[in-house]
């Protein structure tokens, strides 16, 4: 490496991880008001040829003070003759070094901005972050708060056997039940139906808990600013109306699948006994209100996952689902619990 390039990086290595400083190129192509356009291209064709990136001309002054900036494409259209001072654009956004990459990268996103130069304290410019730089912030960004969102921050060596269980291992919570009940129904048939029915519940409520998961952590992922981030009670009254709607197509659904499918009803019709309504309506209503209540604590454990996500504290996937399924067990299990209390079953 050639003392000049020592230098440069030297002087790269003096900022801060993820700022402005850090991730700025140093070398600008800089001119001065008083030439002209002829001798600026001239500069560019011979001393400038060797930057890599072209996308805007420094007008500088002194120790390079920062005094404006002009397009490639000003400099093309205009007459060989035209000097600088005329053309110059003195309304130029910067950055200081200390600034936070991705505020950057956010910058030149919302401005359309090929480069953003980097000054310090006294206007001196100091070199220009690229808009090749600012993608790969927020492709840095982005996988961060991915991780941050999905509770895999720094598991990404996480392989083989493991990794499967944790992305499926829902899956395979389901196949052993249902092993278990096909076991228990070859062993014992009377209690094999009653064992497939809970199955079916289970693998309703199961499904719910992740697609209510996975809808949390997009909202965790695309966090809305905080002036138009939307109010818990509103976001409760949303998700409790299409809750309840879905619980009542669920509902519907589950009795016409219990009345047809279901040909031993002697036990359930020996614990509903008594009851105003009959089993398969009640058993209905039980999985439609554990929907509700997966639906409406998934707003809640999403308000509390976004407020994680902001302290930069990881939301790990795993223990929401498992909270959901969690939820709607208990909602379904309480449900009939209060209506076959009375059961002469019991008694």
């Amino acid at each position: 490496m050639g003392v000049q390039e020592a230098r440069a990086v030297r002087s790269l290595l003096g900022y801060k991880e993820k700022t402005a400083g850090g991730i700025m190129t140093p070398e600008v192509t800089t001119v001065t008001d008083d030439m002209t356009v002829q001798q600026v291209i001239e500069y560019l064709r011979n001393e400038a040829a060797e930057h890599e990136s072209i996308y805007y001309i420094y007008v500088v002054e002194g120790d390079r003070h920062l005094e404006g900036v002009i397009s490639l494409r000003d400099l093309v259209m205009s007459e060989p003759g035209t000097h600088i001072a005329d053309l110059v654009s003195r309304d130029v956004m910067t950055v200081g070094p200390d600034d936070d990459q991705e505020d950057v990268a956010e910058m030149m996103s919302k401005y359309d901005l090929l480069a953003l130069p980097v000054v310090d304290e006294t206007g001196k410019l100091l070199g220009i972050v690229t808009v090749d730089d600012a993608l790969e912030v927020m492709e840095e960004e982005s996988a961060e708060d991915l991780a941050l969102a999905t509770g895999r921050r720094g598991g990404a060596g996480v392989t083989g056997m493991w990794r499967w269980v944790s992305r499926n291992g829902w899956l395979v919570v389901w196949a052993a039940l249902f092993l278990a009940a096909a076991a228990a129904s070859r062993a014992y048939p009377p209690a094999g139906e009653p064992l497939l029915l809970g199955l079916l519940v289970a693998a309703v409520i199961m499904r719910l808990a992740e697609d209510v998961a996975a809808h949390m952590l997009s909202r965790v992922i695309e966090a809305e600013s905080d002036d138009e981030r939307t109010t818990l009670v509103r976001r409760l009254a949303h998700d409790g109306l299409a809750g309840g709607i879905l619980g009542i197509v669920v509902g519907v659904v589950a009795f016409a699948v219990i009345e047809i499918w279901y040909d031993t009803p002697q036990l359930m019709d020996s614990l509903f006994a008594g009851s105003l309504l009959p089993y398969q309506v009640w058993l209905a209503i039980a999985l439609g209100v554990a929907v509700l209540a997966v639906t409406l604590t998934g707003t809640l454990l999403g308000w509390m996952a976004e407020k994680r996500s902001r302290e930069e504290k990881a939301v790990p996937q795993m223990t929401l689902t498992a909270t959901l399924i969690v939820t709607g067990a208990l909602a379904f299990l309480a449900v009939l619990a209060a209506v076959v209390a009375d059961s002469p079953v019991f008694r």
